[in-house]
């Protein structure tokens, strides 16, 4: 498929905002920014520089009238944050994914910055996806505010695929329940794959959840995900919550309570400790890069290759072509030994463990 590629900027971009951009994925011809407009069967690319903070929100509707095969929203290299905030190409508004046709979108690279708002990072809420939106490398963190049960990522009706991304700091106080990831995992490639989520707190009545998969489908899966440090003032506080499924595909979760193995299968970390995991959890100098000694370390399932994305971690390494043996969480680490084989004398390393960038 060709692919029709456009800039996001304030410094000589195509286009200056992010729905400015999307406004254009309906347009076949002439389109302002877009001479050459977008024809069917087209790969659509938006790609967001660091520029400055993107301040708007985000509502991602478009492709299908044109017949786009897919819509990315991505960062390049050079641009994309390092797993820490403050480093990449960031928004302090959500994303709404709305599209109700048949072509694939991709969310990745981007800092979500919330800033003690109450409203969801990413939330997909059609029932009519053809193919399931792929949310993946997100840094998405500091939600609050408001008395509703948001989450980070939140399916509603239609379900997505989480990859590779790390979400802390969602601390509501409320009756309902705060979540972390919210997903329905009912369709083909939904589920949560190689995701950290920490501190989820509710300081209200209701409970609180890191990653909650709410169905009982055969296609719900949690694997490699890491979640901790939840907790709920009066309500009940699961860093893992399977709504009771017994047909969830689930293996190789890390919990700092004894919840990660709830859904079944096997490979899981229970009542770890979360100072044993992370670089760091100080407020606002947060790093949840695994540290040496994690046991998160050497304990993930090996994905290969799928779903689409799933081995590349939140630093770009790329698992399967490294040869690396899976840890659980967006962070893969590997030796310090082969990082300075690689790398020479400019070998770095984060507590200890090469950082993967």
């Amino acid at each position: 498929m060709p692919t029709h590629t456009k800039t996001i900027g304030t410094t000589g971009r195509d286009y200056s905002t992010l729905q400015a951009w999307e406004d254009d994925l309906d347009d076949g011809t002439n389109a302002a920014n877009n001479t050459t407009g977008y024809v069917a069967g087209e790969d659509a690319v938006g790609e967001v520089y660091a520029d400055s903070t993107f301040t708007g929100s985000l509502v991602l509707t478009g492709g299908d009238v044109v017949g786009l095969n897919s819509v990315t929203l991505t960062v390049p290299v050079a641009e994309r944050h390092d797993g820490t905030a403050g480093t990449g190409a960031k928004m302090t508004a959500g994303i709404n994914i709305q599209e109700s046709g048949t072509d694939e979108f991709v969310v990745e690279w981007i800092e979500i910055d919330l800033g003690g708002s109450g409203g969801p990072a990413i939330t997909t809420n059609s029932s009519a996806f053809t193919k399931v939106p792929s949310i993946r490398n997100m840094l998405i963190h500091d939600q609050s505010g408001g008395s509703s049960f948001v989450g980070f990522t939140q399916s509603g009706a239609r379900d997505c695929q989480v990859l590779n991304s790390i979400f802390y700091d969602n601390t509501r106080n409320t009756s309902l329940v705060v979540y972390g990831l919210a997903l329905d995992s009912d369709r083909p490639d939904g589920g949560c794959f190689n995701n950290t989520v920490y501190n989820v707190a509710n300081a209200g009545s209701g409970d609180a959840y890191g990653i909650s998969i709410n169905t009982d489908s055969v296609n719900a899966r949690a694997r490699n995900n890491i979640s901790m440090g939840t907790t709920s003032s009066t309500g009940t506080p699961k860093d893992f919550n399977f709504g009771g499924s017994t047909n969830l595909t689930s293996s190789n979760n890390l919990s700092g309570d004894d919840t990660a193995d709830d859904g079944g299968g096997s490979g899981h970390q229970i009542s770890k400790t979360v100072a044993d995991q992370f670089v760091s959890t100080t407020g606002g100098s947060e790093d949840l890069h695994l540290k040496a000694g994690s046991e998160a370390i050497g304990n993930g399932v090996d994905l290969a290759t799928t779903p689409s994305g799933v081995e590349i971690d939140i630093n770009g390494r790329d698992r399967d072509a490294e040869g690396d043996t899976w840890d659980i969480g967006a962070h893969q680490t590997f030796s310090a030994s082969a990082f300075q084989a690689a790398w020479g004398a400019n070998a770095t390393t984060i507590a200890g463990v090469a950082s993967g960038q």
